[in-house]
């Protein structure tokens, strides 16, 4: 048996990590049962019991590899002592909100994450990532053993290389809410506004829908997250609403987030699952990346992944509130769309390319877990 430890809460994307790191286990390693445990909650007696029945404890997105990674996963030092069973991460990604190189070689763990970071490297076993980034990050931490392997999402279905998966929306174009955007009157705001009727006056407001991975509504994100978490995205939706476009409400499972995105026929937008899984599924995405994340599956995969930010100097001291939304970044946007439709996929196909790459390396990295 192997104990993974997911973040799935409310955002989609969470979701469908553990639904997609599931499917591999059970195809990769059929030989070993899969028990999950929420990585905020404390792990009691019963949960210690029950992880240390297992061959590995498996992180597994929900945090990602961060300067904080304790909490919320329970492991602080005195849980570490008794966890008896080898620990192994599984497709962490680096999580910033600066995409520099220099966040990545500048930030320095907390106490009890370099803690838990060095438990994980005492423990021998090879380390799954999900980007160039995190494996920098784990060995300036001492961990050492580190394959790049993606996602799991990229993997859940065996799809053939030069097959897309067919849309019964044909004419569907998936925007996808972001974070940044929800700040009420910045330009990260605007910019979200002038995507989506960049979209709709290219497609028709027919064909355009907005999908929101979160909970748009503030009793639905307190339900998740609890009183006085960050605001959900309701100005975004009111916005919407006004306009009479498409939205659609993705939050609290995968199967939602699996059906929207396999029935469209490209995906515009800031949510990085929503491109990995359209890149999954040889779905068209384009990437606009607000935080190392996107940064980091652009570097990963290729493709068409377009900076939402203003760039920052190498100098500039990490402070979120100097970040700026691009002012280039629509042109950028016009010509990938101007791609999509000329047929000429010749950068969509990039990240999709890779993939095949990417599964030999994942299927490698789970055929070695004990």
């Amino acid at each position: 048996m192997y104990v993974t430890l997911t973040g799935a809460r409310n955002n989609a994307g969470d979701f469908l990590i553990r639904h997609s790191a599931h499917s591999l286990l059970k195809q990769v390693r059929p030989d070993r049962q899969v028990h999950n445990l929420n990585s905020w909650e404390p792990i009691n007696d019963a949960k210690l019991a029950t992880i240390n029945a297992a061959k590995a404890l498996i992180l597994c997105g929900g945090p990602a590899v961060r300067q904080r990674m304790v909490s919320p996963y329970d492991l602080l030092p005195p849980m570490l002592s008794r966890i008896r069973v080898p620990i192994v991460t599984m497709g962490l990604g680096w999580n910033h909100k600066d995409g520099r190189w220099s966040a990545v070689t500048g930030t320095i763990p907390t106490p009890d994450t370099r803690y838990l970071l060095a438990r994980i490297r005492a423990d021998g076993l090879r380390n799954s990532v999900r980007d160039i980034e995190a494996a920098v990050f784990l060995g300036c931490a001492g961990v050492d053993h580190v394959t790049v392997t993606g996602c799991p999402v990229l993997f859940f279905e065996d799809i053939p290389l030069d097959q897309p998966v067919a849309a019964r929306d044909a004419g569907r174009v998936v925007v996808s809410a972001g974070v940044l955007g929800r700040r009420e009157g910045t330009g990260f705001e605007q910019q979200f506004h002038r995507v989506v009727e960049f979209a709709c006056q290219t497609f028709g407001l027919e064909n355009v829908l907005v999908a929101f991975h979160h909970a748009p509504s503030a009793q639905g994100y307190t339900a998740a997250y609890g009183p006085g978490a960050a605001v959900a995205d309701r100005q975004l939706l009111a916005w919407v609403m006004d306009r009479s476009i498409a939205w659609c409400d993705i939050s609290g499972a995968s199967e939602r987030m699996i059906e929207l995105y396999t029935n469209c026929s490209l995906h515009i937008g800031y949510r990085v699952h929503a491109h990995l899984l359209c890149t999954n599924l040889r779905k068209p995405s384009i990437l606009l990346a607000e935080d190392s994340r996107g940064f980091g599956a652009g570097r990963l995969l290729g493709g068409w992944v377009i900076p939402a930010l203003e760039p920052l100097a190498a100098a500039t001291p990490l402070a979120e509130d100097e970040q700026g939304a691009s002012t280039g970044m629509e042109y950028m946007l016009r010509e990938a769309v101007e791609s999509f439709l000329a047929n000429d996929l010749s950068l969509f196909r990039a990240p999709w390319d890779r993939v095949l790459m990417l599964k030999n390396r994942m299927t490698d990295f789970l055929r070695a877990l004990p």
